[in-house]
């Protein structure tokens, strides 16, 4: 009621009716507030329907039936007389009564397919409950509903009583498959019409490859055409069947029949050996975007949870099948502009060149491929533990436990998710489950597992049989899964080091963790006997070794590494510890260093290159010995400096510490055994290589490990015989040649007593084989020459031996053939170019004397030798041939005695030689001559004459010896021999000789030469004894024996401290042989002889104590007395 009307100004009717409400007891505030109380209670009551159709949505998502026609009337009644649009409400029981027709044709579709027209107990129970409720508005209007026959879904939604009175021919067809999928994926999320769609959709699967394979057996097709594709699995993928199905296992994973329905078309859908070619593109629909490979992942994750054993494996298969899906990868390259339209089009041969062209063949077929599943980033470490978890919780399961490690396996070619790997604890989880089975609790659990599946509790024959295959396969996967496991380990390792090139930063437990593992693998090598792991530990600490030798080898040794490799030699597991001591010793980058030189300059020096300097353990460019660890790089660390002030890197100090314990711990010896009986080639190679880089540095034990090798009492002649047994039969093999010389020189260079123990006639020819194979190698050429010097030099009965087989080689090379089969051009060696060497070249400028005959022997000097000897008329004139012809020396003779064969030898003189026809080169073989052969292989040929003619010296054999002299003028040591050989023996020996020396060309000039270089007393008097006895036989360059003799004078004079009455005397007569031509006079003045012969005959007068000075002053005090008056 208004009890008052009050008229007030329009400005102000708000204020007014505020101030009245309050007056009258009202709410505060106004209109405003007003509003605002009821729109607050108007909220309040939509909020309340929609929670009770929430509710009842909630228990509808269970059981279509209980949300039926009378709740969305209900619906509609509440919010009849409410305030506001009721277009929610309306649509909102739209949905509802649409839901409620298509579970209608799902339940018939499920009867009619799946179950032959019986309906189960939970649908028939539906229904009743549904007659029931839906009395009073669904049955009123059943009679009044027109169909029109045009209209597919009304069709399809009608009820079962007006479906039924259609004809056939409307019967629904064609689209059923694809209303299937459509209801499947719109209505997902229940429970009961996913379940009746993924039925259906199975049993239309299974009746099409039935049909299928009906048409097959009709038609009789061959399997070699190509596969049909099937409508069914197309429509599937079209209609985004595996977005419905990752959705279904998303939603219902609680529900195993749901998730096993699924899953099973999912695994014949990616199945490549089913009938049907979409499987490439449900493999691809099922891995991009990446949210749906982390959708199977976390359904993984649940079905572990809820321990679904069939399930989790048939979920596992296609994650599996997924990850090994080669997926081409498309180069992200900026669009090309369009090219302008051709005025007109291109003829079709010119079209069909372009098609058929191998370029672009070629270029289509180049498309790389990456392989593994591709997650979101942000979803990798998620992923990581779900797979790490799954993998921990069932190691009691045989075939979970392989799916699982697979799918790590592949996954761990990604560098993020490996990393993500690494930090969830997978390699803790690795490692003990290693353990486990070490101690043989996973067999047992398998094992049992197995039992009871299979069923072989009773106790019979065939259950015993079974059991023992059970056992067998039980033991296999076992082996396959410990392999996995330590390859899993080292990829884990690798990444975490910053990747196969350690171009990333390194995870912070790195080093912690990888300790621990490589404890546990040497763990592993402590075990007596060795389990099954042992070989795949061995593997894993060469792999860390390789990979970073600097943050490992030094734990690796703490823990006794090298002991427990070390005792794996000689009787076990050779074969296996071999590349761990590769690794150990870092050969794969370190090569045989460079020969040293021989005391001659070659004639073309062979360029040092980078490659052969030593020692280079940081060289990466080199080519790795064994090809399997090609793929690991190595790190370089920061050097450091030594007490002796050298840089050497962290790597090389572990090396040398690590030579320095296999010295110690008697690896020679091993080593040596282990040669004896190992028969494997490659094997021997590698443990050859090993042994010589073990006796090489005095300061890492190496004299005592070459002491070993001297000492070694398997072999009469120690660990010599032993390397060159292996030498033996197998000089093409470069590898191994290398290594023994390189073991040899070490062992010969650190005790040089050792050559003796190698001074045998197998090492003689084993060695001059080799020279002669490998003679254009500097480094093996080399070393092989130092040995034999050596072996010649602590056995000198071997000479004649050396010599035999030197000249015989000699022969068979200039002849063009090989002495024995194995002295053919070895593989890898590349053909020398040789070129002929100049001849001896002049000494001083102004020699009038040709020395292109260097070579020979003057026929005046050779003339005299056989008169000297009385030799008969026929020898004398063939003596008077030139030496170049068919002259022979003594040695020519003895070496051709060594190379005649033993049948049917005769007397073979020199006639018979000189007759023979030139030999003709063998096919394949190039005719070379001495003088193309190196200058230090011609230098030890003429070091073999001279010891030889100091043995045993013969007048035929004096041109040799002075050749040497003379070709080799630069060698001290070549020089001194042969001037003693020349004047050992008696007076009339030497007399007998000299005619022969001084008739020999360019002799003199390599005298003085060898002279000024000269410092040793007794050698320089020697010298002047030589050039006093030539100057007595009238050479016929006498004026140059004159001036050598002047020469030998004043450096007689120089070095000589301790005067003797014969080197006294020898200086007299020569300064007397020097007077009596106006040139030696002249050269006595210009050396100023007399000063030099004043001072040391008044020190010789002046010694009043020395006796012997006395006997020389009184001897000799009118001769030199004299002479000094003269040439004063």
């Amino acid at each position: 009621k208004l009890h008052r009307v009050v008229v007030v100004r329009a400005s102000d009717w708000e204020e007014t009716l505020g101030v009245a409400m309050q007056g009258a007891g009202l709410i505060d505030g106004g209109l405003g507030a007003l509003k605002k109380v009821g729109e607050e209670r108007q909220t309040e009551h939509f909020a309340g329907v929609d929670d009770q159709f929430q509710q009842e949505l909630a228990d509808g998502k269970q059981d279509v039936e209980k949300t039926s026609t009378s709740t969305a009337m209900a619906i509609l009644a509440k919010t009849r007389s409410s305030f506001g649009s009721n277009t929610r409400a309306l649509l909102q029981a739209r949905r509802i009564l649409k839901r409620k027709q298509v579970f209608l044709f799902l339940r018939d579709l499920y009867t009619n397919i799946v179950t032959d027209h019986k309906e189960e107990s939970w649908l028939r129970e539906a229904a009743e409950e549904d007659g029931e409720s839906d009395d009073g508005s669904s049955n009123s209007g059943e009679e009044d509903i027109v169909l029109d026959e045009d209209d597919e879904d009304l069709r399809i939604h009608a009820p079962r009583e007006v479906r039924e009175r259609l004809d056939d021919t409307h019967k629904p067809q064609g689209l059923t498959i694809i209303k299937v999928l459509g209801h499947f994926a719109e209505y997902v999320h229940f429970a009961q019409m996913a379940l009746m769609s993924i039925k259906v959709l199975g049993v239309m699967v299974r009746a099409a490859l039935r049909v299928k394979s009906n048409a097959h057996s009709i038609t009789a097709r061959s399997d070699a055409q190509p596969k049909r594709t099937t409508n069914i699995e197309q429509a599937m993928l079209t209609n985004n069947f595996i977005s419905s199905a990752l959705r279904a296992l998303y939603r219902h994973p609680t529900d195993p029949t749901i998730t096993r329905e699924t899953l099973l078309l999912m695994i014949y859908m990616v199945n490549e050996e089913a009938e049907h070619n979409e499987h490439a593109q449900a493999k691809l629909q099922l891995l991009q975007p990446p949210e749906r490979p982390f959708t199977l992942l976390l359904t993984i994750s649940k079905l572990s949870s809820l321990d679904d054993r069939s399930n989790l494996l048939l979920c596992l298969q296609v994650f599996v099948t997924i990850s090994t899906f080669p997926v081409p990868i498309i180069p992200s390259s900026p669009p090309s502009p369009p090219s302008p339209p051709s005025p007109e089009p291109p003829s079709p041969r010119v079209s069909s060149k372009r098609r058929n062209s191998r370029r672009g063949s070629r270029r289509s077929s180049k498309v790389k491929v990456q392989t593994g599943v591709r997650l979101a980033p942000a979803r990798e470490p998620e992923a990581a533990q779900i797979l790490v978890a799954v993998l921990e919780a069932h190691w009691r399961d045989q075939a979970i436990f392989k799916l699982v490690l697979k799918i790590l396996t592949i996954s761990c070619e990604q560098m993020q998710l490996c990393r993500c790997f690494f930090e969830a604890g997978l390699s803790s989880g690795l490692r003990r489950f290693l353990r486990k089975v070490r101690r043989g609790e996973v067999e047992e659990c398998w094992f049992e597992d197995m039992k009871g599946r299979i069923g072989m509790s009773s106790k019979s024959l065939r259950k015993a049989k079974d059991a023992i295959l059970a056992r067998m396969r039980v033991t296999q996967a076992i082996r396959e899964v410990e392999d996995g496991c330590w390859q899993m380990l080292q990829a884990l390792a690798v990444n975490a080091g910053g990747g196969p090139q350690q171009a990333e930063q390194a995870h912070e437990n790195y080093q912690k963790d990888t300790s621990k593992t490589i404890a546990q693998a040497l763990h592993e090598l402590r075990e007596t006997p060795h389990g099954s792991q042992w070989p795949l530990a061995v593997k894993y600490l060469e792999a860390m070794l390789l990979y970073d030798f600097t943050g490992h080898a030094e734990f690796f040794q703490q823990q006794e590494g090298l002991t427990l490799t070390l005792a794996e030699l000689p009787n076990g597991q050779v074969a296996a510890v071999h590349p761990l001591l590769v690794a150990v010793l870092r050969l794969h980058v370190r090569s045989i260093p460079t020969a040293p030189h021989c005391p001659v300059a070659d004639d073309q020096e062979e360029p040092v290159h980078r490659c052969d300097s030593y020692p280079r353990p940081m060289d990466l460019e080199s080519k790795p010995m064994f090809p399997r660890l090609k793929q690991f790089s190595k790190r370089c660390s920061a050097p450091q400096l030594t007490i002796e002030g050298e840089l050497v890197m962290h790597s090389d100090k572990v090396t040398n510490d690590a030579k320095a314990t296999f010295a110690e711990a008697g690896a020679v010896k091993v080593l040596l055994e282990s040669l004896l009986d190992v028969r494997d080639l490659d094997l021997q190679d590698g443990l050859l290589r090993i042994l010589s880089d073990l006796v090489q540095d005095p300061a890492l034990q190496a004299k005592q490990a070459a002491e070993e090798f001297k000492d070694f009492v398997l072999t009469d002649n120690g660990g010599a015989d032993v390397v060159l047994e292996l030498m033996k039969g197998n000089l093409k093999n470069k590898t191994r040649v290398t290594a023994a010389l390189y073991t040899l020189a070490g062992v010969v260079t650190l005790i040089p007593d050792a050559a003796s123990t190698m001074a045998t006639e197998l090492g003689s020819k084993v060695l001059i084989q080799t020279v002669w194979k490998y003679w254009s190698c500097g480094d093996t050429r080399r070393r092989s020459l130092m040995l034999l010097r050596r072996m010649r030099d602590a056995k000198p009965d071997l000479t004649a031996f050396m010599l035999k087989h030197w000249k015989a080689s000699l022969a068979a090379m200039e002849c063009g053939q090989s002495e024995d089969p194995d002295a053919a051009t070895p593989e890898g060696t590349p053909e020398p170019v040789v070129e002929a060497t100049p001849e001896v070249a002049q000494e001083e400028a102004g020699d009038e004397r040709d020395d292109r005959d260097g070579n020979a022997v003057g026929d005046e000097g050779i003339g005299a030798v056989e008169e000297a000897e009385g030799a008969p008329e026929d020898q004398l004139e063939q003596a008077e041939m030139p030496l170049e012809s068919c002259e022979m020396s003594q040695l020519d003779e003895e070496t051709l005695e060594a190379v005649q064969p033993e049948e049917g030898r005769g007397p073979q003189t020199r006639e018979s030689v000189a007759a023979s026809p030139e030999p003709e080169a063998a096919p394949g073989n190039k005719l070379m001559t001495e003088a193309q052969l190196p200058r230090e292989m011609r230098h030890f040929l003429a070091l073999l004459k001279v010891h030889r003619f100091e043995q045993k010296s013969h007048i035929l054999a004096i041109p040799d010896v002075v050749k040497a002299i003379v070709d080799f003028k630069d060698d001290p040591e070549l020089s001194r021999l042969g001037m003693r050989a020349l004047m050992s023996g008696t007076a009339m020996e030497q007399e007998m000789r000299l005619p022969t020396i001084g008739r020999c060309p360019n002799f003199v000039k390599s005298v003085r030469r060898i002279m000024h270089k000269e410092s040793m007393q007794e050698v320089l008097q020697l010298q002047l004894r030589l050039v006093l006895g030539i100057l007595d036989n009238d050479p016929s360059d006498y004026q140059d024996w004159v001036e050598c003799a002047v020469f030998a004078t004043v450096k007689v004079l120089q070095a000589t401290v301790v005067w003797t009455t014969n080197s006294w005397e020898v200086i007299l007569q020569a300064i007397e042989e020097a007077i009596c031509t106006p040139q030696g006079k002249i050269l006595l003045q210009n050396f100023n002889v007399a000063l030099s012969l004043y001072k040391e005959w008044e020190k010789l007068k002046d010694s009043h104590d020395d006796a012997l000075a006395k006997m020389i002053v009184s001897s000799f005090h009118d001769q030199t007395e004299r002479i000094l008056e003269i040439i004063g």
